[in-house]
């Protein structure tokens, strides 16, 4: 279903981190030249970079860290400074499972076995007093949204979205929503999160999503919104198709990628063709390969994401728009579209589209 009526906002800025970086330009291009080889998947941040001061870090997440630090990386793109401007800028993020110190959670879990088995009312004792009452700020997962709001002064209207993919499209659709509304003038989008938590990384293998090709990576990638007039790039169109009923279970990989084919036909039937650009990523080869087919009947061009990038989950999708927008500001010329097709592990769909403004300068032209 489309998300966004007929509504358009602009692109004013970007941050992203990945295991190209903390970047986003280049990106494109060197996802297309194959210089984003897999490997670990873990996004290499330097101390310096590095969200917060030492005390604060002790109450976040690993997606929280990385969320913060993409949206620190946006707003000084955008040159927002710290203080009043910043008050009213909304916040909506696709935000990954609780992501708490292995430590920690180990110590909870074992405190709270009895009998052989695990009790709730021993954990709601014994098992939250062996854990610090800070673990609570890492497992929160709205706290990925909260922490990098708080370090920048950010204070509009926000929501977090639970997303194990796609579902991050949403997180867009309500930034989109909240601009046209006129709830907020400024709005970060995007998501943040890691399957490198072995919590996280445990689950994707139980379920199967790892035997099929998955590459547990992690990353964040938030744009800065604005009204479409004088953007140098728009996005005009948000789709989502959510995926159909399933029980859970070690068949989840199976179901997800049973469904994944209907709906991408879905997708080619309702965003229309001829993109200059296609922007793929999925959670697995074969994941990749149903919305590789697609794309190439309807983009000239045709880049895989997820390929270079890993499954970053809640992260992918934004991270596949700045790839997308990459490519715009630098390579496709004014005037062109392209769209991003987002698959999560849970058997969703997104889509979102973008065009480059012809004539209009803006933040990407000195890139």
């Amino acid at each position: 279903m489309r998300l966004n009526g007929d509504a358009r906002v602009g692109v004013r800025a970007a941050g992203a981190l990945s295991r190209f970086g903390l970047a986003w330009r280049g990106l494109g291009a060197a996802l297309a030249a194959g210089e984003v080889s897999p490997g670990s998947g873990e996004v290499a941040l330097a101390a310096a970079d590095d969200a917060g001061d030492v005390k604060q870090r002790r109450l976040m997440s690993r997606a929280a860290r990385l969320g913060a630090v993409a949206a620190r990386l946006a707003l000084r793109e955008a040159e927002l400074p710290v203080g009043t401007a910043r008050e009213d800028v909304g916040t909506f993020m696709g935000v990954g499972a609780s992501g708490g110190e292995p430590a920690q959670i180990e110590a909870l879990v074992a405190a709270s076995y009895q009998d052989g088995g695990f009790s709730l009312a021993r954990c709601g004792h014994e098992g939250l007093a062996a854990a610090t009452p800070l673990l609570a700020f890492q497992l929160m997962n709205n706290f990925t949204l909260c922490h990098g709001a708080i370090l920048e002064g950010v204070g509009g209207v926000n929501a977090a979205l639970f997303s194990r993919g796609a579902g991050t499209v949403l997180a867009l659709a309500e930034a989109m929503a909240a601009l046209a509304h006129g709830d907020c003038a400024l709005a970060l989008a995007g998501g943040a999160d890691s399957a490198l938590h072995p919590a996280t990384r445990a689950e994707l293998e139980r379920e199967g999503h790892v035997a099929g090709g998955l590459m547990c990576a992690e990353g964040a990638g938030l744009l800065l919104l604005g009204p479409a007039t004088g953007a140098r790039v728009v996005i005009d169109g948000c789709w989502l198709w959510p995926a159909a009923a399933r029980a859970r279970g070690e068949r989840d990989a199976a179901r997800a990628l049973d469904g994944l084919g209907d709906l991408a036909l879905a997708a080619e039937r309702d965003v229309g063709d001829g993109f200059d650009v296609v922007v793929v990523t999925g959670w697995g080869h074969a994941a990749a390969d149903r919305l590789l087919a697609v794309a190439t009947r309807l983009g000239r061009r045709v880049i895989d994401a997820g390929a270079g990038l890993g499954e970053t989950l809640a992260a992918a999708p934004a991270l596949a728009w700045l790839v997308a927008l990459d490519v715009l500001g630098t390579t496709a010329g004014d005037g062109a579209r392209a769209l991003v097709l987002s698959a999560g592990c849970d058997g969703a769909l997104g889509a979102v589209t973008l065009q480059s403004m012809a004539g209009v300068a803006g933040f990407m032209k000195g890139a």
